[in-house]
């Protein structure tokens, strides 16, 4: 490439980026789920194209940031093919908008009893579209993200389609967020900062956020924010933009104690207490605020009960737990998901205690740490949906490590499973998938060697 003049890479580049908009335009309104092998080839050409127009184009911040909204309002009238989650947001949004708590009854209960049925629009419909496994558990999605459903909901009255392009303009604005603070942020590591691209134009980011309507942008958007005011010092601020990131999506809970450590030893004993006791001020005060509508006893037990589900019921696109669950074939005759789903959070969280005793006290240090976490956390996982990863792409593009990116793209095999009309997964192809992906990590982590331990941990 670097043969090229540069009317002839700038030429290039515009094709590269018309051809990206054609495979989302594809993807957007004729693709389906169970189209596999077309699916990973557009995505693998979408992947090939976007880091050459990233990689060796011409093209400025503001051309790149251009490209990023066009790509997403390429989405902005289509029906999501590859998920069905978005029946159940529309319907947990309009549970709000009639007062009632969505925490507190599943999808089929009120078919059962009949109550309220006719004051939700298109009831039928939306527990057709969201299946059985989603109409029969109660819900587990924190309150921002309710609120931001009840909102588009509200928008869309007995539209579906209107909720749809509510809710994703939305995720666009929330994603221009991402954008903007990352920006900041990598100028304050010395980094380029059209590196924000790597996440904000990555195919994976922008199907599963704003062709699927995942909410992990809001959750990502929260958290850069909450970084970004920790290091201007406004702690009581970076606490409750935290707790926002924590009730849009409870996995950034895991970096409190990171956040945490880090103030602690910033600071000597007086501005220590003061900075920590600000930021849980803020961060303890905003989730009740968040909570506060929905809590009751009943809340707890629901609540608890469809997160534990992800620990000790649901299996998908694992890696660590099939090859355990194998073994407890092997052994016990049995799945063992029970048992691991209560050893493992165990496991997990003694790795993190070590992490985060060996973090270094700087802010890169935490998206870091915190990246590492997750990537354990993930591989622990006994479902790992392909939206999961983009957390730790975000992380990965901001402290520098190329293999999220890997994994973002490898992650689309999952999709394999929805192939036919029988949920079946491939063992062949999931370990396709985690074998590339831990063999380019041990790789990259070869590289960094001399300055892992100097750049991230205590020597």
């Amino acid at each position: 490439m670097k043969y090229l003049s540069t009317e002839s890479k700038y030429a290039t580049s515009l094709a590269a980026s018309l051809l990206l908009a054609v495979i989302y335009g594809y993807i957007a309104y004729f693709l389906v789920r169970k189209e596999f092998s077309l699916l990973m080839a557009l995505t693998a050409l979408g992947f090939f194209s976007t880091y050459f127009v990233i990689r060796y184009s011409n093209f400025a911040f503001k051309q790149l940031y251009g490209l990023a909204i066009i790509y997403r309002l390429i989405f902005i009238f289509s029906i999501p093919q590859l998920s069905q989650d978005f029946f159940r947001f529309f319907w947990d949004g309009q549970l709000i908008i009639n007062g009632l708590n969505p925490y507190l009854h599943n999808v089929d209960h009120y078919f059962t009893s009949g109550n309220l049925i006719n004051s939700l629009h298109q009831a039928e419909t939306l527990r057709q579209g969201m299946g059985e496994l989603s109409a029969g558990n109660f819900s587990n999605y924190p309150p921002v993200s309710q609120y931001l459903y009840a909102l588009s909901a509200g928008l869309a009255r007995d539209s579906v389609m209107i909720f749809i392009v509510a809710l994703r303009l939305l995720l666009i604005g929330f994603e221009l967020i991402v954008i903007y603070y990352g920006k900041k942020l990598l100028k304050a590591f010395n980094r380029d900062s059209k590196a924000i691209f790597l996440y904000a134009l990555n195919p994976l980011c922008i199907i599963e956020i704003t062709g699927n309507l995942h909410l992990e942008g809001v959750m990502i958007s929260f958290f850069v924010m909450s970084i970004y005011y920790l290091m201007q010092k406004k702690y009581l601020v970076s606490g409750i933009i935290l707790s926002l990131s924590i009730g849009t999506k409870l996995v950034s809970l895991i970096a409190l104690p990171l956040i945490v450590m880090y103030l602690w030893r910033r600071y000597p004993l007086p501005l220590r207490s003061k900075s920590i006791t600000a930021f849980l001020l803020g961060l303890v005060f905003a989730l009740g605020v968040q909570f506060l509508p929905f809590f009751n006893v009943v809340f707890l037990t629901n609540f608890s009960e469809s997160i534990g589900l992800w620990f000790g019921k649901f299996e998908f696109n694992a890696s660590i737990f099939y090859l355990v669950r194998w073994i407890g074939y092997q052994i016990y005759g049995y799945n063992i998901i029970q048992s691991y789903g209560v050893i493992m959070p165990v496991v997990v969280s003694i790795i993190f205690l070590f992490i985060t005793l060996k973090m270094k006290g700087n802010l890169k240090s935490i998206l870091a740490c915190f990246m590492w976490m997750l990537m354990i956390y993930f591989l622990f996982s006994t479902t790992v949906h392909p939206w999961y990863i983009l957390f730790p792409l975000a992380l990965g593009v901001l402290t520098n490590y190329k293999f999220p990116i890997l994994w973002s793209f490898l992650v689309f095999l999952s999709y394999y499973a929805y192939t036919d009309t029988k949920f079946m997964e491939s063992a062949i192809i999931l370990t396709i998938e985690h074998i590339f992906l831990i063999l380019f990590c041990i790789y990259e982590l070869l590289l960094k060697k001399k300055n892992l331990i100097s750049d991230f941990f205590f020597k």
